[in-house]
């Protein structure tokens, strides 16, 4: 791969987000740095979880964004600009998707690509962000375990991976970077505008009580999902705090 900024290209590797949070603690690296490999051995998406991906197929990086100033509570900032572009990027490549919350990117009902946001604090503050993303693009056989698509599944047209991250890249940097404050309260509404199975009928886990009927409302701008349960509550739960599913 040849890029004209800066980054650090790996045919197989563990993780991207593990080699980058080591550039940030052995280098000075600038931002928007990227790293990127043909292969992951031990990806992790949201909560732990698994990233799997046939080599050579797919698109695999971590950038390396800061240093910056954004409170604690306005990280959720971080979650709209990773998802808007990935949704934005792909109307252009005539895909129309959607983001499970917090930021997994659907495509109808399978799951397209992953984003797994780390940040390094200071005091209250975050610092810098290693935001990781997994990216289904030429990939035509998933596992049958695996509610999974591709661009190329979607489209019938293989896309160039190095174009593709390229312009991702610029997309996310320019949007976190030149969006005034004022602005962000019009990206959360365009978030909860491609929010998937916004106002539908859900079976709700919560990870402490028991299940029960709900429907998605929103999710606010510190990140928080918003459900209304059948009594007409409307609480709100943070990542890891709830499941849900579609009642068949």
């Amino acid at each position: 791969m040849n890029f004209n900024f800066p980054y650090l290209y790996l045919k197989e590797t563990e993780s991207t987000n593990i080699v980058a949070f080591e550039l940030l603690s052995k280098t000075n690296p600038a931002n928007g740095f990227l790293v990127i490999t043909d292969y992951q051995t031990a990806g992790k998406g949201q909560y732990g979880r698994n990233w799997q991906s046939e080599a050579d197929k797919n698109l695999l990086f971590s950038l390396i964004l800061g240093p910056f100033n954004i409170p604690v509570s306005e990280l959720f900032k971080l979650h709209i600009a990773t998802s808007l572009t990935l949704i934005r990027t792909f109307k252009r490549y005539s895909l129309d998707c959607i983001i499970k919350w917090p930021n997994d990117i659907y495509a109808g009902s399978k799951k397209m690509a992953g984003i797994l946001i780390q940040n390094q604090l200071k005091g209250n503050a975050v610092e810098w962000s290693v935001i990781g993303i997994g990216i289904n693009v030429n990939q035509t056989q998933f596992p049958s375990d695996l509610n999974a698509t591709s661009m190329v599944l979607e489209t019938g047209n293989e896309a160039d991976r190095e174009q593709l991250v390229a312009e991702l890249r610029l997309q996310i940097i320019d949007l976190l970077l030149n969006t005034h404050e004022n602005q962000w309260s019009d990206l959360l509404s365009e978030y909860n505008m491609n929010l998937y199975l916004k106002g539908q009928q859900l079976l709700c886990i919560p990870k402490d009580g028991r299940p029960f009927s709900g429907i998605i409302l929103n999710v606010e701008k510190d990140g928080s999902l918003r459900i209304q349960h059948e009594s007409g509550e409307t609480p709100t739960y943070s990542f890891g705090e709830i499941q849900y599913s579609q009642v068949m």
